[in-house]
């Protein structure tokens, strides 16, 4: 008995696999500041910078891009005599999935091939159903689905299955005449899941680690599970939009200094002007045309004076910059100032670098979690 039950628990259990990857944090730098310090790292350091990104990964939006990026909206079975088990991208059939359709939730289609064509039965498996539209990522509400009545459907493969809460068709794969004559296979099955159900799923069997006594800026992923290609493609998805982020991150800040800086050569353009007119009139009304060593001194005093108020005026530009970033931001986690080096403020940066930890944590939390 011991051995007989060895032997079925051995050959019905699926393997578990480990997948790790290995991310180099790269620190962001804005090629238009004339200043390696502000800025340039929001206030983090490199340990805040690492912080950030595992922030960012473990991320409820992340990983719903994550997933609408590779499109895995589906999730496959095999059923066998003893077990049903999760496979990624079967081989022997392809389920092409019209997008601009909206898709049933809470129910598992079981597919019953043969040579001629297949038996499609829907099967409900949650009390509330729901539709979804993949274009759009959200459920949507289109009328009742409490009264819906599943029928065993008979189909050739390449025909389309249209009813107002699906919408899809069936090929065969590659691998379909060996599935066929294989006696252990039976049947397979797919549901659909929404985008946040896909993240989740990522977020709970992702875990990031990093070497924080040595401060280093290196980031290892690792997933473990059954399914090792979904794995693999889950982890290099999601570093493939790591990456995008930090460039998204790198094009704002460089696009808020440009912004920034015309925004203030316009005022100096315009003030310049009315100072050469008024310098022009001042020489033609007093026929000055050198000036003294006293009035060079004098002058000099004024430029001084004219560039102390210049720096000021730039710092109250820069503050009422992030006051208005402020009122009309939602979600701060975005926050990406101009870096110069006129301006250095160590408490405006040291909250905004708290703010932005704060914004990345509230984002974090908010896919489980109410508003208030």
């Amino acid at each position: 008995m011991g051995l007989v039950v060895a032997f079925v628990f051995n050959r019905y259990t699926a393997d578990t696999f480990k997948i790790s990857a290995i991310v180099a944090v790269e620190e962001t730098e804005n090629p238009l500041a004339s200043s390696m310090e502000g800025m340039l790292n929001l206030g983090f350091g490199s340990n805040g910078i690492v912080d950030t990104r595992i922030a960012v990964l473990q991320s409820f939006s992340h990983n719903v891009r994550v997933a609408r990026n590779l499109e895995q909206g589906v999730i496959f079975f095999n059923k066998g005599r003893l077990n049903k088990r999760e496979v990624y991208e079967p081989d022997h059939y392809i389920l092409e999935v019209d997008k601009n359709h909206n898709q049933l939730l809470g129910v598992e289609f079981s597919l019953y091939f043969n040579e001629e064509g297949f038996v499609l039965e829907p099967v409900q498996f949650k009390d509330e159903l729901s539709l979804y539209n993949y274009n759009i990522a959200k459920q949507v509400n289109t009328g009742d689905l409490v009264n819906i009545e599943f029928d065993r459907i008979q189909r050739a493969y390449g025909e389309w299955i249209n009813t107002p809460h699906f919408r899809f068709r069936v090929h065969k794969g590659p691998n379909f005449e060996a599935f066929i004559t294989d006696n252990t296979a039976t049947s397979s099955s797919f549901m659909f899941v929404t985008f946040e159900e896909v993240a989740s799923w990522m977020i709970e069997n992702l875990v990031i680690s990093n070497d924080t006594k040595r401060q280093s800026s290196l980031l290892t992923l690792e997933m473990q599970g059954p399914l090792v290609q979904k794995m693999v493609s889950f982890l290099n998805a999601s570093i493939d939009e790591l990456q995008s982020y930090e460039l998204r991150e790198k094009n704002l800040m460089a696009i808020n200094t440009i912004e920034f800086i015309d925004s203030e050569l316009v005022d100096v353009e315009e003030d310049l002007r009315q100072r050469e007119s008024a310098l022009e009139q001042f020489r033609s009304e007093n026929l000055i045309v050198n000036l003294s060593s006293e009035a060079e001194q004098m002058l000099e005093y004024f430029i001084g004076l004219e560039q102390e108020q210049a720096s000021l005026l730039f710092q109250r530009s820069t503050y009422e910059y992030v006051l208005e970033f402020l009122e009309n931001e939602q979600n701060y986690s975005g926050l990406s100032l101009p870096a110069l080096s006129s301006f250095n403020d160590p408490i405006v940066f040291q909250l905004a670098s708290q703010l932005v930890e704060t914004g990345v944590a509230l984002e974090r939390m908010s896919y489980s979690l109410e508003l208030n």
